[in-house]
This record gives C-alpha cells, structure tokens and sequence, in this order.
C-alpha cells in the first residue's frame, strides 16, 4: 500500500507567483520592450498627422529605445513626419509603455 500526499508542499504556502514574471522566472529584457514600444509607436505613427506622439517609460527601457532604438526611432519621425518624445517615468512597471498622442 503506497501513501499519497495529502497535504500540499510547505512552499506553496509562503512563496507567490512574482509580479513582474507572473511564475515564470524570466522577464523581457529591456531591448524587448523597446522594441515593442517602437512597434506600438508605428502603429500609432500612421494616424498622427505630423504631429508629436510621447513615448512614456520606464527608465531602463527609455535608455534601450534612446540607445539601441535611436535609428528605428529617426526612420519612424521621418517616414510618418512626426516628431518621437521619449519620456522616462519611473513610476510605470518595467516592462509597461504609454504613447500620449495629443487630443
């Protein structure tokens, strides 16, 4: 006769899924979220009509789009004719972006 379990493991009383990597153990680095702010950026590029769009985030990522991203963010001013700001914001997640688009 086998005995099973029939209470759960010790670890899952003091230990929660992390907030930043939902359990998973990994999180996006911050070359990733630039990359998918410039893309989100594009999207909303084509419907700005010359005019700004804010890029607000956090400030590890602020430093990848204005670092690495630097050519993807001239490409898109000059391809759409707008003008990109970069904004850090310490308050936002790291892996959260916001466009503002003037009203």
């Amino acid at each position: 006769m086998t005995r099973k379990k029939a209470r759960q493991a010790l670890s899952s009383f003091m230990h929660v899924p992390c907030s930043r990597c939902q359990g998973t153990g990994e999180i996006l680095s911050s070359e990733a979220i630039a990359s998918k702010a410039l893309k989100a950026v594009e999207i909303s590029a084509r419907y700005a009509g010359g005019r700004t769009i804010g890029l607000e985030l956090h400030p590890s990522a602020a430093r990848a789009v204005l670092n690495i991203g630097r050519r993807g963010l001239e490409l898109l001013e000059k391809r759409y004719g707008i003008k990109i700001e970069v904004v850090e914001n310490d308050m936002l997640k790291y892996d959260e972006f916001r466009i503002t688009e003037p009203g």
